[in-house]
């Protein structure tokens, strides 16, 4: 394959759009994030490789990001994923994963749930309480994993390298941040981005998705120069 490496993880719609259709037209290998499966599996080129890294990132099986991986990998000759925590949760975590490697095999939720897992029902939908068999489940998985530990994996990643990049925010940037950091709560502009147009607000749940989007709040040009350096 070319060693051309074309990088649309970030960067405005337009920006994207080019470096997918300079991939489309050079080929080598193209690097998109998690989230662009929502709304970019229609326009991304077809590849014979699709190598899917935090592949735990696609675990729901209803949200739209792994619907949208799902369907690119079935036009995919060769599909990997890569993870170091397959089961976030449960067993049922699995799932999906697996319906996106073998789509024939896995074929119903409730069936392979039903399958290796103890479940209950509290009033408030399935829960699964335990895994059935273990032994059963890795028989299971033995044809769709190959495992390597950290000490096996250390001699062949190259050394880390450390940034520590101080960015000084506006104002309304900290009043922002300190909001959503406080009270979990976003001002969202309307989606048009018009001037004086109505603001929406954004109110998160859980401390997870509070940290996830503060790193978002911080990224900036600046940010990412820094970080191509």
């Amino acid at each position: 394959p070319s060693d051309i490496v074309s990088v649309a993880a970030y960067g405005t719609p337009a920006e994207r759009a080019t470096v997918i259709n300079t991939f489309a037209r050079v080929g080598g290998w193209l690097i998109i994030n998690h989230d662009m499966f929502r709304s970019y599996t229609d326009t991304l080129p077809s590849v014979e490789t699709l190598i899917a890294d935090e592949f735990h990132y696609f675990r729901g099986r209803t949200a739209a990001r792994s619907n949208g991986l799902f369907q690119y990998a079935q036009k995919t000759p060769r599909v990997y994923g890569l993870t170091a925590t397959p089961i976030y949760r449960d067993v049922g975590d699995l799932w999906h994963l697996l319906h996106v490697l073998d789509p024939k095999t896995y074929t119903a939720y409730w069936s392979f749930l039903d399958k290796h897992a103890i479940t209950a029902d509290y009033g408030y939908g399935t829960k699964v309480v335990r895994l059935r068999d273990s032994e059963a489940l890795h028989q299971a998985l033995e044809p769709y994993l190959l495992e390597r530990t950290y000490k096996q994996v250390g001699l062949y990643l190259p050394h880390r390298i450390d940034k520590h990049i101080v960015l000084r925010q506006t104002p309304e940037q900290r009043r922002v941040y300190v909001k959503l950091r406080d009270k979990y709560r976003l001002d969202l502009a309307a989606a048009d981005g018009a001037a004086g147009s109505d603001l929406q607000e954004r109110i998160f749940f859980n401390a997870g998705a509070v940290m996830q989007a503060l790193r978002m709040l911080t990224v900036d040009d600046r940010k990412l120069a820094a970080i191509k350096q």
